[in-house]
This record gives structure tokens, C-alpha cells and sequence, in this order.
């Protein structure tokens, strides 16, 4: 079996590595967007120009939403980083 862009590689009982690559189907990363944000503006642009927008879900984040709260907990959490 030729060698693929793998992430990682386990050893079988045989003692052979057997390469595995993670499937772009079943992982699409978010990314949350806060509306106003320059940074966000430049991330999204990036992600424009470099025709990647259909690989990560965008989440646009309303500052003035109190569910902007909910979703820096959730994320906060998620980190195992204070807010």
C-alpha cells in the first residue's frame, strides 16, 4: 500500500504500519465569527480567497446577542480556558 498524506499510523499485531487518513465527510470545523470583529473580517476574506469557505461552518456571533454569552461558555468549556 503506497503511502498517503496520513494523520496518524498504527501498528497491527504484524508489526505493519497501516496509514489512515481522516475523512473530510464526517469532520467540518467551525468557526465563530464575531460581526464587527477586524480579525474575523480577515479570516473570512482569507477563507474567501482561498475558495475554502465550503470546507469550515461559519457561525456569525451578534456582539449585542445575549446568546453571544451562551456561546463564549460553551466555548470556554469546550477549551478548558476561563472566559
Amino acid at each position: 500500500m503506497p503511502f498517503r498524506h496520513a494523520i496518524g499510523s498504527n501498528r497491527s499485531e504484524s508489526g505493519l504500519s497501516e496509514a489512515f487518513v481522516m475523512n473530510r465527510a464526517t469532520i467540518k470545523p467551525k468557526a465563530y465569527l464575531k460581526e464587527g470583529c477586524p480579525y474575523s473580517f480577515k479570516y473570512l476574506l482569507f477563507m474567501t480567497e482561498a475558495g475554502l469557505l465550503d470546507q469550515v461552518d461559519m457561525v456569525r456571533c451578534d456582539p449585542e446577542s445575549a446568546e453571544l454569552d451562551a456561546v463564549k461558555q460553551k466555548l470556554s468549556e469546550a477549551t478548558g480556558r476561563p472566559r
